[in-house]
């Protein structure tokens, strides 16, 4: 029952189709970012969004400086529209990560 109140599992209810425009307007620039300029905007992202948005974590598990994390949750924001710093934001960007991106 703990399960039901988790945005994963009501996510994972949803069809693919009705996740997919949404998560790929999302990521596609990401993608396209990280393929054309070898950054790892996607995997910033995610891994962000694994630890519980901790900047000193994600730091950490990046072997990044936190700064240098800040500058790429900056150009994820610049690029998507999205904030993952801001709450409601996040949660989008959390939305359209379920299409494993």
């Amino acid at each position: 029952h703990l399960d039901l109140a988790r945005v994963e599992w009501l996510l994972g209810q949803q069809p693919v189709y009705r996740l997919a425009p949404s998560s790929e307007k999302l990521f596609l620039p990401l993608v396209e970012t990280d393929s054309e300029h070898g950054t790892a905007l996607v995997q910033t992202l995610r891994t962000f969004l694994e630890v519980d948005c901790s900047v000193n974590a994600t730091a950490r598990e990046l072997f990044l400086n936190p700064n240098s994390l800040r500058h790429r949750l900056k150009r994820v924001h610049e690029l998507t529209g999205d904030n993952p710093r801001v709450f409601r934001e996040r949660v989008a960007l959390a939305v359209g990560k379920v299409k494993n991106f």
